[in-house]
């Protein structure tokens, strides 16, 4: 399995002991290595290293979850029994790292299959000494997939249309592996081809046979002198390119 970078995030999911004016905001901390788990046939499990990089004790919990892609990029979440790991809840002290095994018990098909773990940090009881800090849990999810014999994005602008000043397209997956654009940008032409706006989106996973739904609206004044739009997706070494028209600009009726 190749060696990929730690991430380390922080993610507020409570807040306790504001009974002060002026608390003190303190941070646990936990890196996790790899930032994403690949499992295939001939590789059916994977290690994966928790470390508390914070300065005092944290509980941690573990869960899983199938993992589907919505249109507006939002996660849909699902319980599932594929994916197998142990422990799942341990205690680490500062500097203190563990390390989860993790495995299937799904069949592998020849499309690639999504799942993310979750690695919570829990509230632990107050000792008394905090005074009125608040306190800010992590929740990260790292990915992980089941690789096909064959992996294969397939990449497509699809569906651009303008309706009431609005531009709506796609980008849609009809591959056997997922992708993550490089870039994802909209750019507006005048009568004369001058560049008049140059908008970039954020893009993020597009999973096997999945699509993301991006829009984009368009203000005055620039929105009347609008005569051409552009489309650019850059996936890899693939870059996608979509036009259209707007003789009449794109303001909103």
């Amino acid at each position: 399995m190749a060696h990929t970078p730690r991430l380390i995030a922080t993610a507020v999911a409570g807040l306790v002991g504001l009974v002060l004016p002026a608390p003190e905001a303190r941070a646990a901390s936990l890196s996790v290595n790899p930032t994403q788990i690949r499992l295939s046939r001939q590789s059916r499990s994977a290690l994966l290293t928790i470390k508390n990089e914070g300065s005092t004790a944290t509980r941690v919990q573990i869960t899983v979850h199938a993992w589907a892609q919505r249109l507006d990029g939002q996660m849909d979440l699902k319980p599932t029994t594929d994916i197998v790991f142990f422990p799942s809840m341990l205690t680490l002290n500062p500097g203190q790292g563990r390390t989860i095994r993790i495995g299937t018990t799904a069949a592998f098909t020849g499309t690639e299959q999504s799942y993310r773990i979750f690695i919570e940090e829990l509230p632990t009881p107050q000792t008394g000494t905090e005074g009125s800090a608040v306190r800010m849990y992590t929740r990260l999810g790292i990915p992980i997939f089941l690789s096909p014999p064959d992996e294969k994005p397939v990449p497509a602008l699809a569906a651009a249309t303008l309706v009431s000043g609005t531009l709506n397209f796609r980008l849609e997956n009809s591959g056997t592996a997922h992708f993550v654009p490089d870039s994802v940008v909209v750019k507006g032409y005048g009568a004369r081809g001058e560049v008049i706006l140059n908008h970039k989106l954020t893009g993020w996973y597009v999973l096997a046979g999945g699509a993301r739904a991006f829009d984009v609206s368009f203000e005055s004044p620039d929105c009347s002198r609008l005569r051409t739009l552009a489309i650019e997706a850059q996936v890899g070494e693939t870059l996608l390119k979509e036009q259209l028209a707007t003789p009449r600009g794109t303001c909103r009726p």
